[in-house]
C-alpha cells in the first residue's frame, strides 16, 4: 500500500517501512485481541471413558437347582472387572429389574426384568459422556417392557 505507490513521493523510504511495520502491528494487536478470549477457553479436558456393568436382579438368574455357585459365580465376575479395569476406564454399576437402580447391589428379588427401561436409563444418565461399553449381565429373559434388540440401535 505504501511502498508501491507512486503518489507518494513526500514520504522517505525509512518513512514508507515505519508506516508499514505500525499497520503489521496494529493489525496484529487487533487480532490478537479479539483471538485472545477463544485462546483461553480452548481447553483440552482428558476423561476416563465410563464402562456400564448392569446386573440382573430378578429372581430367574437364581432359578436354577445351584443358585449360590450362580451368585458367587457373579460376585467374581463382578470383582474380575472391577480389578480388571483400573485406573484407565471409569466403572459405574446398574442393577436391574422391574427398575433400574444405580449400584451394584443384587439380592436377586425382583419378579420381572426390564432391559428397555435399562437401557433408556443408561442413555439419559450418561448423555453426552464418553461411554466405552455398556456390560449387560443378565439371563436375556425380558418379560416387561419394549423390545431391546430394537432399542439398542
Amino acid at each position: 500500500m505504501y511502498y508501491r505507490n507512486r503518489g507518494n513521493t513526500e514520504l522517505t523510504k525509512n518513512q514508507v517501512r515505519l508506516l508499514m511495520v505500525l499497520r503489521f502491528i496494529s493489525f496484529f494487536a487487533i487480532a490478537f485481541f479479539l483471538l485472545s478470549p477463544f485462546l483461553k477457553n480452548l481447553k483440552k479436558i482428558v476423561q476416563n471413558p465410563i464402562v456400564v456393568a448392569a446386573w440382573d436382579n430378578s429372581g430367574s438368574i437364581v432359578s436354577e437347582q445351584d443358585s449360590t455357585q450362580v451368585v458367587s459365580e457373579i460376585n467374581r465376575i463382578k470383582n474380575q472387572i472391577t480389578e480388571g479395569l483400573g485406573k484407565n476406564y471409569t466403572l459405574v454399576n446398574y442393577t436391574f429389574g422391574e427398575e433400574t437402580q444405580p449400584g451394584g447391589n443384587t439380592n436377586f428379588n425382583e419378579k420381572k426384568s426390564d432391559y428397555s427401561e435399562l437401557i433408556t436409563s443408561i442413555a439419559n444418565n450418561h448423555f453426552n459422556e464418553n461411554i466405552g461399553a455398556v456390560i449387560i449381565a443378565g439371563d436375556g429373559i425380558y418379560n416387561q417392557g419394549k423390545n431391546p434388540v430394537n432399542l439398542a440401535g
